[in-house]
């Protein structure tokens, strides 16, 4: 790795070829490239440490000790990392189709048997990550894709920079994930437990019944308005459900 170079993120040294960049987000760039030596398409996360708080190394660094810990079909696979002196690079699998979202939007008027797979699959990695006590705290249609092409079985969960292992309950004021999926509980800033993820499935579920619809959030709206929605907590369905 003497070939990486400190002033940019997609010079990863001769060992990869760089393909292109697929995100960028508050915590590292993320690029699609090829292992030289196994002609293998892979994601690199790229964190550069010179610029990122020590909070954010932190928690790059605590990602990858859970990523580490994890094998399961529902769940992307972590192939290692490495780092110089101010970056820092994590290697997972690369998913080709696409989140959960853009199947979404491509699909507007989802089955309920559609929605049942997606969930099973779902369910299988968040039951699976709860029992090593990982919470996961970002689940949304964004952090799920598709690893084969229009194959719901194939559903795959990403993004572990904001998880948490090892608790009982987190605490008070550990405010993180993405607003319109959070629990009552974190939007109040009140204790919250590992069963948080369960909320997050519950925002899915419904959208992927209500032809993408969120049961309480309008594009827009404040977020004191979205607040007393989840306080109320009415919820209308758009479609007409089977009986089950």
């Amino acid at each position: 790795m003497d070939e990486l170079t400190q002033q940019s993120p997609y010079e990863i040294g001769v060992d990869f070829k760089y393909i292109e960049t697929l995100a960028r987000g508050g915590f590292g760039t993320v690029i699609h490239v090829t292992e030289i030596s196994t002609n293998k398409d892979m994601v690199i996360k790229v964190i550069n440490k010179s610029i990122s708080h020590s909070s954010i190394i932190k928690r790059v660094k605590d990602e990858i000790a859970i990523l580490k810990k994890l094998d399961h079909e529902n769940i992307v696979k972590f192939y290692g990392f490495f780092e110089s002196n101010n970056q820092l690079f994590i290697k997972m699998e690369y998913i080709k189709y696409g989140t959960l979202k853009k199947w979404m939007k491509n699909h507007k008027k989802i089955t309920e048997e559609e929605a049942s797979i997606i969930l099973r699959q779902i369910l299988s990695a968040i039951s699976y990550l709860h029992g090593k006590k990982i919470c996961h705290r970002d689940i949304k249609p964004e952090n799920i894709m598709l690893s084969r092409e229009n194959d719901l079985r194939s559903i795959k969960i990403i993004d572990f920079g904001l998880s948490a292992e090892n608790f009982d309950k987190l605490m008070i004021g550990d405010y993180c994930g993405t607003y319109i999926y959070m629990a009552p509980e974190q939007i109040e800033k009140k204790l919250y437990f590992i069963s948080v993820d369960i909320w997050s499935i519950g925002i899915l579920m419904f959208m992927l019944l209500n032809n993408g619809k969120h049961p309480f959030y309008i594009k827009g709206e404040s977020r004191q308005t979205f607040q007393k929605k989840i306080e109320n907590c009415k919820i209308n369905f758009y479609n007409k459900l089977s009986p089950m």
